[in-house]
């Protein structure tokens, strides 16, 4: 670089960038191992930053020596380029005084002498017995696992936690926004109003961007830092709930803490690939709520952030996100219901998660309304109010209690689970409570957690599967889905006025949350099975009263009003019996260890009939018109006869009772569960 000014060369300056950049990346990483493997166990953290500090003063002095009235000039420019050179000579000057890595001499070349006297010179005189064990043990580790190369430890399923853990951080890192500040500090000031001849002096280093980062802020301008942001929060996500602490443990010690963590039902460690927990078991019930609304809040930002970037593509993504929040926190919520509930009122407490939903549909309607905020240029700030609840549940959830089944189920901790159950419940002794799930732990161990496509080959569970897959499909193709997306054609089909829709919409969803709210307080005096075949006997009868009705509109004014009213009718009797008590039977048909798969089949059975019906319909209202409602009606029927004829009642049992009654259900004189096999494992 020095001498390439003399030459003349641009070819002299390319390669000794290049040579520049293969020592910066080369040395950082041999760096960081260096200080690793010389520091004290207690203060490796403290050493190991330093090469963080150490790369901040490298920038600083760059900064420093590129001034103008240092060496910043145009005549010194192969001079200033120099300057990392001089520090480079000063590392080789010195370095060679300082001893070898201990843990390299003792591990790799076996040479414990020599080990004990650079420990001795390094951290002082001592005997260092306890740290040479630890090395030793470490290298016994290594002999059942001899060094690899970079693709075999992509391929090592032991350390796929670590180098998932190092690669977010680090990805996160790089997007979170530092190196777009490093390289194009003088444009970001620049936007920010900075007059140019101070910039110089504000910052505070250079860097080296990665392709990203250039193309997305040349796209979106200063709502990149979004982009950033989201980042951000991402690496806080992973951190805060995945990561585990490091801090003053051996790295055999932080291995087997990795080996442990667990995701989807299994762990990456290899021989240790145990069928455990879905995703929300491995993060617990509150933890999963809690992460799961923080989804909703992203999205909210996203959505708020869209108008003024000009984007559809943040559209598309808010959207994404609030769907995926909405589908797994009604699994989720649910499930924590049904766990934190005493039997007695199980149904009412479970019956809550169709409560919230209806208002939430209430509220949408409302805030959708022209006279609040339903107005073209407030609707990025209407889709923004989902985020308002999931902030709300943010701030108030971590006061409250885990839920008492998981704790004394899977956790085992029966202190907790009581002090759990007495901040939920009131004191009290709550022994035959946790003598039943006590007796639900029994049986999971004949029948550990299954994944679903586990759950779908037991036969034990074939009827609750059955029971609860026929009860959805019939609630999604009774025409409610289609009443929730298509109110506004249907009730133009019907004949009301285009500008009463909005409030007849309106008026559904207080109907709704009001059938909701007073069947919530009748489930446990009526009983389950009541609700569902009465509800779906009404539904029934309303939808052949539609079609009837609809063919009469042209011949009489009251038919379309009649339509409206045996809608609002059917809403009434869907929210007060299949609608309310399928969260309820959620909880109630499956024990613990089959739960959790339970809920995520049904989630993807309750949100593709949503699709599917929300594609179907305008094709089959365009080509049957108001005879499309007929078949509607015949799911309804199929849903009363099933309930009324088959499916057992489940009011104040205990989950193990309802589960034998289920294997009792039989056809054509034979069971579903096979007699003698007790345990549901395959």
């Amino acid at each position: 670089m020095l001498t390439s000014k003399m030459a003349n060369s641009y070819e002299m300056v390319i390669v000794a960038r290049i040579l520049y950049g293969y020592s910066a990346g080369l040395g950082l990483s041999i760096h960081v191992m260096y200080l690793g493997e010389i520091s004290p166990r207690k203060i490796r953290g403290i050493v190991t930053f330093t090469s963080g500090t150490f790369l901040s003063l490298g920038k600083l002095s760059g900064q420093f020596f590129g001034l103008s009235e240092i060496l910043g000039r145009e005549e010194l420019w192969n001079i200033v380029l120099c300057v990392p050179s001089f520090f480079s000579l000063v590392t080789v000057i010195v370095l060679p005084f300082l001893p070898e890595a201990p843990r390299y001499l003792l591990i790799e070349k076996g040479d414990d002498k020599a080990c004990k006297k650079a420990l001795q010179s390094l951290w002082g005189q001592g005997d260092y017995k306890e740290e040479m064990d630890e090395m030793l043990a470490e290298q016994s580790a290594m002999k059942a696992a001899p060094p690899k190369s970079p693709l075999q430890l992509l391929g090592d399923r032991s350390v796929r936690w670590q180098l998932i853990s190092i690669s977010l951080i680090l990805c996160c890192n790089q997007l979170s926004g530092t190196s777009a500040i490093n390289i194009f500090s003088f444009d970001i000031f620049m936007e920010a109003g900075i007059p140019r001849d101070m910039i110089r002096y504000i910052t505070l280093g250079l860097g080296v961007s990665e392709t990203i980062t250039l193309i997305s802020c040349t796209a979106l301008g200063s709502y990149s830092f979004v982009l950033f942001g989201c980042m951000c929060l991402l690496g806080f996500l992973y951190t805060f709930f995945v990561l585990p602490e490091t801090k003053e443990k051996t790295l055999l010690e932080i291995s087997e803490e990795f080996k442990a963590i667990t995701v989807c039902g299994k762990s990456f460690a290899e021989n240790k690939i145990v069928e455990t927990k879905l995703y929300v078991s491995s993060l617990i019930r509150k933890k999963a709520v809690i992460l799961n609304n923080f989804i909703a809040i992203v999205a909210g930002g996203i959505m708020l952030t869209s108008k003024m970037a000009n984007s559809y593509e943040m559209v598309i993504v808010a959207r994404i996100l609030y769907g995926y929040s909405a589908g797994l926190g009604l699994s989720i919520h649910v499930m924590y219901l049904g766990e934190i509930s005493p039997r007695k009122i199980r149904g009412i407490v479970t019956f809550t998660a169709g409560t919230f939903l209806s208002l939430g549909k209430l509220s949408g309607q409302f805030f959708g309304l022209s006279e609040i905020l339903g107005r073209e240029e407030l609707w990025n700030i209407v889709l923004c109010v989902p985020s308002f609840f999931s902030l709300v549940t943010v701030i108030v959830l971590p006061f409250l209690p885990e839920a008492p089944r998981y704790l004394l189920i899977e956790k085992g901790d029966d202190k907790a689970c009581k002090k759990a159950l007495q901040s939920l419940w009131g004191q009290g002794d709550y022994k035959e409570e946790m003598d039943e799930m006590l007796a639900e732990q029994s049986a999971m161990k004949a029948a550990p957690p299954k994944s679903p496509l586990q759950l779908l080959g037991d036969r034990s569970v074939r009827w609750q599967l059955i029971s609860i897959s026929l009860i959805l499909c019939c609630n999604q193709l009774s025409g409610t889905s289609a009443i929730n997306i298509f109110s506004f054609d249907i009730f133009m089909e019907a004949g009301i006025p285009r500008d009463m829709i909005r409030y007849i919409t309106l008026g559904l969803g207080v109907s709704e949350t009001i059938t909701l709210i007073s069947c919530g307080l009748m489930i446990e005096r009526t009983g389950r099975k009541p609700l569902l075949w009465g509800g779906y006997g009404v539904m029934c009868v309303c939808w052949l009263l539609v079609t009837v009705t609809m063919n009469l509109k042209d011949s009489n004014y009251w038919a379309p009003y009649l339509a409206a009213a045996l809608i609002i009718i059917f809403i009434i009797f869907f929210c007060g019996g299949p609608g309310g008590v399928i969260s309820t039977l959620n909880t109630e048909l499956f024990i613990q260890s089959n739960r959790v798969a339970a809920l995520v089949l049904t989630g993807i059975q309750r949100w593709l009939m949503f699709v599917v019906v929300g594609l179907v319909f305008p094709f089959l209202i365009t080509a049957l018109g108001s005879y499309s409602f007929v078949l509607f009606g015949c799911m309804c029927l199929l849903g009363f006869l099933y309930t009324f004829f088959v499916l057992p009642e489940t009011k104040g049992k205990t989950i193990l009772e309802i589960s034998e009654e289920f294997k009792a259900i039989t056809v054509c004189g034979k069971s579903f569960a096979e007699n003698k096999i007790v345990e549901t494992k395959l």
